[in-house]
């Protein structure tokens, strides 16, 4: 999602192999953990390419033919972190609050030919996003009167989550699959939390 040519060309075969474009998800992200004073400025620097830019360059390219088409529909993957941000992760925060910012510019710009745009921040979701996550955030708050094996920290942040369970997939892809229907073509520049209920708005 970083390199500028293969993407054009990826939307290129797209439109040549079905015609149209009629939906595209931005679903793309890495992240790195840190103390602010060691992370290095190539971490920071490509998880802004993955989860920004490259969720950028996705929306240019896939407008391109929804414009032409009238309608279209895109669909970005923030985080909890694009509406917070959290600890020994400033570049991942920046990187998702930022993929709002674009969400809503873009809504606005390209609303004139029927196409929305608009994004989700999703929670605690079971993948192996969230292995990594727990196993180094457990590595980093663990203490000599506590530490974290494996799954412990996860299960320790489910209990603050009014649902009381992690996200799965499934959870992720109904919502998904709601803004890319016809159901939603008057939901454009909004921004939905799905993480059973951990940050409301």
């Amino acid at each position: 999602m970083t390199d500028e040519a293969q993407v054009q060309s990826l939307y290129e075969q797209a439109a040549a192999r079905f015609g149209t474009i009629d939906v595209s998800i931005q679903n793309a992200g890495v992240i790195t953990i840190d103390y602010y004073d060691r992370m290095p400025k190539a971490d920071f620097e490509k998880v802004l390419a993955v989860n920004t830019t490259g969720v950028w360059l996705c929306c240019r390219e896939a407008a391109k033919y929804m414009v032409k088409q009238n309608h279209g529909s895109l669909i970005n993957t923030s985080s909890g972190q694009g509406r917070q941000g959290f600890i020994y992760t400033p570049h991942y925060a920046a990187s998702k609050m930022g993929v709002i910012g674009i969400t809503q510019s873009l809504a606005h710009e390209l609303a004139p030919w029927n196409i929305t745009v608009n994004a989700f921040c999703p929670g605690i979701i079971e993948s192996e996003m969230w292995d990594y996550n727990d196993r180094v955030w457990g590595e980093i708050l663990s203490t000599e009167q506590k530490r974290y094996g494996k799954g412990e920290l996860m299960a320790e942040w489910v209990e603050g989550i009014p649902m009381k369970r992690a996200g799965k997939p499934e959870d992720v892809a109904g919502l998904v699959a709601f803004l890319a229907s016809d159901d939603a073509r008057y939901l454009t520049g909004q921004t939905i939390n799905i993480d059973g209920g951990l940050i409301m708005s």
